[in-house]
Formats: structure tokens, C-alpha cells, sequence
């Protein structure tokens, strides 16, 4: 009897304290619901949250906190939506005024993003001299080949570029390649990335003064930069940052727009 009395206590013990995590599980979804009101969104995420921590084991209560964070990220994702809808088709009107000075290839069978080179960097206005070339992709990477035209090779694997005692010298290696051609050599740097970046912007900074490129190899060649060349790299450089953004936003639209239909068929 003493045994059966115990069970049984035991059991109404645990109904109670059943019925008292319920209710505090209640009233925290209560809560979320009101913070979500109020537009107190991130308050309400610390809410749901401790619905799934303390109560783990009232899988109802965790389902309805599950359609409720859904709520809010439909929210968060729809809000995002809105600001990049407003913000890309200024990015793209001014990117469409930039790519005026520029010329756009790309091969499908061995390319997956087309390059823009400007027209002055085509090599019908270059040949046979010593100058950077800039070029960008359509995400926005920035890539500057370091071309060299003469009749001793100079197998150069850096640069530095010099204004008014201002030194910068190339950290990284690039990819070299050279050719002899009617007995002159034409040897290709490229640089890519960060160093892309960090020569670009040199050039940038300083484009209204002198600057003085130096090719590193077996032997040291000396050139300056053109008017034309300054301008060019200038105005890559300036178009690779706003292809960057117009890449990024078209990406998280993508993203986001999945999401939002992921969302909406949990919800339903």
C-alpha cells in the first residue's frame, strides 16, 4: 500500500510540475509575441531561444517558438529585400555610366566571368612599350599586368612604383610569363588580388603626380606612367569596387529570395 501511495504522489508531482513548465513555457511565448509587436526583434530571439534551452522536452511549445523565429526572419529577410531593391539600381545606373570606357569580352568555353579592359589599355594603342594594364572581372576582382617590350629580357618578378619619396614595392611573386618575338622579348607580371589592390590604389592616391615604376629582375628597368596610364588604372580601379558591390548585392538578393520562399512553405 505504502508503495502504491508513493507512485502515485510521485505521478502528481510530476503532472504539477508538467502543468507549471507549460504555463512557463506559455507565458514565454506570450512574451516573444508581444517583443514581435513591438518590433523588438532581437528580444524576442533571446526569448525563443530559452524556450529551447529550459524546456526541451515540450516539443509543442519548441514547434510554435520554431514558427515564431521563422516569423521573424521572414521579417528580417523581407526587410533586407526592400533595402537592397532600392539600393541596386542606383549601383547599377552607375555602373552602366562607368562601362562606357571600357570593353567587354569574355569567352564561354573557358571563362566563367568576362573581363573589362579600357579602351585606351587595348594593345593596339600599346605595343612595343612598358606600361600596367588594369583589368577587372565582372565580380569585381581586380587583376594588373605589368607588361615589358624590349630587346634584353629583363625576367622581372616585382616592381616598385616612387612619387615625391613615397616607396611601395610588391610583396607578392605573380605569375611571370615571357616570349621572344622578331627577337624582342615581351614578358607578362600579373598581379592579382590584394597586390592588385595595393598597387591600384598607389597609383590612385597619387595619380596627379610623377611616378616612377621600376621592374625588378636579373636587371632593373625604369619607366613612368602616362597621363593615360594613370587615368586607366584610376578608372578600373574605381569601376572594380562598384562591380564588387553590384556582384555582392545581385548574390544576396539571390540568397535572400530563397529564403524568403523556404520561409513561407515552413509557415504555411
Amino acid at each position: 500500500m505504502k508503495k502504491v501511495s508513493f507512485v502515485l504522489i510521485s505521478l502528481c508531482l510530476f503532472c504539477s510540475c508538467m502543468k507549471t513548465d507549460e504555463k512557463k513555457a506559455s507565458d514565454l511565448l506570450l512574451k516573444a509575441e508581444k517583443h514581435i509587436q513591438n518590433k523588438e526583434w532581437n528580444t524576442a530571439k533571446v526569448v525563443l531561444d530559452s524556450i529551447h534551452q529550459e524546456y526541451a522536452s515540450l516539443v509543442k511549445y519548441r514547434r510554435m517558438a520554431d514558427t515564431l523565429g521563422w516569423e521573424i526572419r521572414l521579417f528580417e529577410h523581407e526587410r533586407t529585400l526592400a533595402y537592397i531593391d532600392t539600393l541596386l539600381p542606383t549601383k547599377i545606373e552607375e555602373l552602366n555610366a562607368l562601362k562606357k570606357a571600357f570593353i567587354f569580352t569574355k569567352d564561354t568555353l573557358y571563362q566563367d566571368f568576362g573581363t573589362y579592359l579600357h579602351r585606351k589599355m587595348q594593345t593596339i594603342y600599346n605595343y612595343n612599350r612598358a606600361y600596367l594594364k588594369p583589368i577587372v572581372d565582372e565580380r569585381g576582382q581586380l587583376s594588373i599586368m605589368s607588361q615589358f617590350y624590349g630587346e634584353v629580357s629583363v625576367q622581372h618578378h616585382a616592381l616598385t612604383l616612387e612619387s615625391e619619396d613615397v616607396l611601395y614595392r610588391s610583396k607578392d611573386a605573380g605569375v611571370y610569363n615571357s616570349f621572344l618575338e622578331e627577337k624582342m622579348y615581351v614578358e607578362n607580371l600579373l598581379f592579382e588580388n590584394a597586390e592588385a589592390i595595393n598597387i591600384a590604389n598607389f597609383v590612385t592616391n597619387r595619380n596627379q603626380n610623377t611616378i616612377k615604376v621600376s621592374l625588378k629582375g636579373i636587371r632593373d628597368y625604369v619607366y613612368y606612367l602616362t597621363k593615360t596610364d594613370k587615368e586607366a588604372i584610376v578608372a578600373t580601379f574605381n569601376l572594380s569596387v562598384v562591380l564588387a558591390d553590384c556582384y555582392k548585392l545581385e548574390q544576396e538578393r539571390t540568397f535572400v529570395l530563397h529564403e524568403i520562399e523556404k520561409l513561407k512553405k515552413r509557415i504555411r
